[in-house]
């Protein structure tokens, strides 16, 4: 019997980079559905038309929706709302008591901080898994053991989720509201993540890069906190980014500590080995990485 390669087993083979792969997204929906999941969760859902096409309208222009679930139930219906934000990312929490609740929400007012949604602001993180088998079988293999390991470190904070992105770096896992997202986790890596997120810091061996950014400063975060020694989220600020060439870029981060400046030069080529996208694939494919050409410290305001 032939066994079929996963495409996360294939990614960690060759070694790819996990940082600047993390989703962009400045706003995440997520619902608790025990509905069956598909490859396409919301579309493939049981939900009435007018809610899927409501939900569909707040995730423009940087929006990431998932159904959620975790094997201990209560009564309603869960909903998380998180704003993602380099230094003041907030989540918000409702319990339904049906999904025709979620159309009474105002959703624009509460992306705009609205302060009459200020009594549903939750203070504790959420951590969420994908464990969506129908999506990939790397997730249904990777994601349920890490689950059942956050749920011993996290408890009621820890989600199954259909889909963060990426399954080829399963298990994927996302801390909101922060938007830190991990890949590449195995059960042993659980608890130090959860342990540090708590601490406000970030585990770079498994950061794939915040949510709030985009893919060349997820991978300048990366490469100054490898130089810097820095691992508060916090703890670096994004002053620019700007495209110097073709498939270039110089990131400029100021340091929360003392407010020094430093640019990071980057540079993305296609990767020299090829891997899997997807499990399944009838090819693969060669995938961009991101380089570090220099680091300047206390540069100049511009």
């Amino acid at each position: 019997m032939t066994r079929t390669l996963l495409c996360s087993d294939c990614s960690r083979q060759v070694g790819e980079q996990l940082f600047g792969t993390a989703p962009r997204a400045d706003l995440w929906i997520l619902l608790e559905y025990t509905g069956a999941w598909g490859n396409k969760a919301l579309p493939e859902s049981a939900l009435p038309q007018p809610i899927k096409d409501k939900i569909d309208g707040w995730l423009l222009p940087n929006g990431k929706f998932q159904f959620i679930r975790r094997e201990r139930r209560r009564e309603g219906i869960t909903l998380f709302i998180a704003l993602i934000h380099e230094t003041d990312p907030r989540l918000y929490q409702f319990q339904l008591q049906s999904y025709e609740d979620l159309l009474s929400l105002d959703i624009p007012a509460l992306i705009s901080r609205n302060p009459a949604y200020e009594t549903a602001r939750r203070n504790e993180p959420i951590y969420v898994v994908c464990t969506n088998g129908r999506r990939d079988a790397a997730c249904a293999k990777y994601g349920p053991p890490v689950f059942r390991e956050l749920e011993r470190a996290a408890g009621d904070s820890a989600w199954q989720g259909t889909h963060i992105g990426g399954h080829r770096f399963a298990a994927t896992f996302v801390c909101l509201p922060e938007g830190v997202c991990y890949g590449h986790v195995d059960a042993d890596d659980v608890s130090a993540i959860v342990e540090q997120h708590r601490r406000g810091e970030i585990n770079v061996a498994n950061t794939r890069g915040r949510s709030c950014y985009d893919a060349p400063a997820q991978a300048a975060d990366y490469y100054l906190r490898g130089i810097t020694g820095i691992r508060e989220i916090t703890g670096l600020q994004l002053v620019s980014v700007t495209q110097t060439d073709d498939e270039q870029w110089r990131v400029r981060f100021r340091t929360a500590h003392d407010g020094g400046l430093h640019d990071i030069h980057l540079i993305r080529r296609l990767s020299e080995w090829v891997s899997l996208e997807s499990t399944g694939d009838p090819e693969m494919k060669h995938f961009p990485q991101f380089h570090l050409v220099a680091h300047t410290a206390n540069v100049e305001e511009e």
